[in-house]
């Protein structure tokens, strides 16, 4: 960054950012904006999705920000996976962990 932070602002994902460029027929040069967790983060991403995705309507006529939630889980001899059910290809990826869930039983560890 480092310019004025009228200049600054642009390089932000904010509503009324991403709705300019939707609206405009464009896509940011970084990629199409996607907010993604782990099993451990989920609560706190679709939060933060659902907030964004208000603010985000103010400002847009039917654009959505994709949410690919809960994209990891465990084999039977306990190694994770992450699957994703679409290309993110280009994307801009915001990806919620957190080190401990109070809702399951894994630890830090695995999590």
């Amino acid at each position: 960054m480092g310019g004025t932070p009228k200049e600054d602002a642009k390089h932000f994902f904010t509503a009324a950012n991403v709705s300019g460029e939707q609206d405009r027929g464009t896509e940011s040069s970084r990629g199409r904006l996607l907010i993604s967790s782990c099993r451990s983060g989920t609560y706190l991403a679709k939060s933060v999705s659902e907030h964004y995705g208000k603010l985000h309507s103010e400002y847009d006529h039917g654009h959505v920000i994709p949410f690919l939630g809960d994209i990891d889980f465990q084999f039977s001899d306990s190694e994770t996976c992450v699957r994703l059910e679409e290309d993110v290809s280009g994307s801009d990826i915001f990806l919620f962990q957190a080190l401990y869930d109070p809702g399951s039983e894994r630890s830090v560890d695995e999590n």
